[in-house]
């Protein structure tokens, strides 16, 4: 017996989810900030088979399927609109690519970036993905992420950990040989420097 589809939309501007939800009687049509990801816990990303994030925004497409791969959707399918992000996708370890505006499809977890020292500039110019690993010298070494203290626009999005993917928790320990994906955005350098190594962020 087939199952029926449940179909929810998630859009932030308001005058789109009153037309799709007069035109679209058979879907569930949600206000709300893609990126939020309380939002998206509220809302039960986590149950759904697939989650299809179709945004004009590169970057929120980006965030929007780490989010949801974080509260377990089945499979994440996205797309980008410029050149340069397929790039950001691949590096952030999304492996299939498929349509003329290279949607992507697949889990975000078999790695990020293969040179540490890489460094992707976003939409904006402060603005950066990039990774690092924790070495004998990183000050993350030995330190539990509930007890970092983050600079404002700092975000730690996942851990590379042998060939494992880890959201970090509270209670999340940094070992040597982590390679850890960094988000950040309008944070001065010397900030990041001091949190995550003096070789961070030389652009």
């Amino acid at each position: 017996m087939d199952r029926k589809a449940h179909i929810k939309i998630i859009d932030e501007n308001p005058d789109l989810c009153v037309k799709a939800s007069r035109e679209l009687s058979d879907a569930v049509v949600v206000n709300a900030d893609v990126v939020d990801p309380n939002m998206l816990k509220l809302e039960n990303v986590g149950r759904a088979d697939v989650l299809i994030s179709v945004t004009n925004s590169d970057e929120k497409n980006l965030l929007a399927c780490m989010a949801s791969l974080k509260f377990g959707t089945g499979k994440i399918i996205s797309r980008y609109l410029t050149k340069q992000y397929g790039e950001i996708f691949k590096y952030t370890g999304i492996e299939t690519i498929f349509g003329y505006h290279l949607a992507i499809a697949n889990e975000i977890t078999k790695g990020l970036i293969s040179d540490e020292d890489a460094i992707l500039r976003m939409k904006h110019d402060e603005e950066y993905f990039f990774s690092v690993v924790t070495d004998s010298h990183s000050p993350l070494l030995g330190k539990s992420y509930g007890n970092l203290s983050l600079p404002e626009g700092v975000r730690l999005v996942t851990v590379i950990r042998n060939e494992c993917t880890v959201f970090p928790r509270y209670e999340t320990v940094f070992e040597e040989g982590d390679r850890v994906l960094v988000y950040t955005y309008k944070v001065k350098k010397g900030a990041v420097r001091k949190l995550l190594g003096k070789k961070v962020m030389e652009i």
